[in-house]
């Protein structure tokens, strides 16, 4: 639900997070502190001193949950885009190998949907689906490995070895659709919860002079934290969306590559 924010301009959406984790937190302290009155009983402190220090272990545990599990869903995505642009490569210099007009056509397609990809399947992605074109062409791509002639036994290999590699690279596609629509990991809601309940046990103490100034930094510090998990576990909008960086390195590579072999057939 707090993915909006992620998706907004940094300034805007951390602006707006910070601003909610301020008045959580201070407005939890303040309500408890009007209950509870200005006081300070030493059975009352003990017990807050012991609470705080147990909730304040059970936040930073939560909130490490939170971390790594953005983490890990964030390197899954990023070891499908690396295993995707390392296949594209095996099926660019296999086709090559194959050494026929229709592999040939299938490597000019191949080289257009990795284009595709950079130029248009990202930003579709920060909108939460694929590009129709990308789509489009990776089918065109696999007709054409499908209608490859065989006419020996490497051929034969070459030709099993492309159909698994665009097998998986459709495999990746869907994965990389499946996380267009992230989720913030639940355990982020509980760690808010937590948070707001520790600033109210914290109303047991009097208020010292700079009080709300650090309880002010410690609701900042805690709403960043929170804002950067957030970021974390959208992998492809936010401040923190991965880049199409492996297939911008292997789009040149492959482009390179074409212009050389061009200039080979024409010499």
């Amino acid at each position: 639900m707090l993915l909006w924010l992620v998706e907004a301009p940094v300034i805007v959406g951390l602006g707006l997070f910070l601003a909610l984790t301020l008045v959580f937190g201070l407005g939890s302290y303040l309500v408890a502190r009007r209950f509870l009155g200005d006081h300070d009983r030493s059975e009352d402190s003990q017990l807050a001193v012991n609470l705080i220090r147990v909730g304040g272990a059970l936040l930073a545990l939560l909130i490490s949950f939170s971390f790594a599990e953005a983490g890990r869903q964030r390197r899954e995505v990023r070891e499908a885009i690396e295993l995707e642009a390392a296949q594209i490569v095996d099926i660019y210099h296999d086709l090559n190998r194959y050494g026929t007009p229709r592999a040939s056509d299938a490597q000019k397609i191949l080289l257009t949907y990795t284009r595709t990809i950079v130029d248009d399947e990202w930003q579709s992605l920060a909108a939460d689906h694929l590009s129709n074109e990308a789509f489009r062409l990776f089918e065109s791509l696999q007709g054409h490995l499908l209608d490859l002639e065989v006419t020996d036994p490497r051929q034969e290999d070459l030709r099993g070895r492309l159909l698994e590699d665009a097998d998986e690279i459709s495999d990746h596609r869907q994965a990389r659709l499946q996380r267009t629509h992230p989720e913030a990991p639940r355990s982020l809601a509980v760690a808010l919860v937590g948070f707001i309940v520790i600033l109210s046990f914290m109303a047991v103490f009097p208020t010292p002079r700079n009080g709300f100034a650090l309880l002010t930094m410690l609701c900042l510090f805690v709403g960043f934290v929170l804002y950067t998990i957030l970021a974390i576990a959208d992998p492809f909008a936010g401040p923190l969306a991965i880049s199409p960086q492996p297939f911008e390195i292997i789009l040149n590579e492959l482009e390179g590559a074409s212009l050389a072999l061009e200039g080979q057939q024409i010499q």
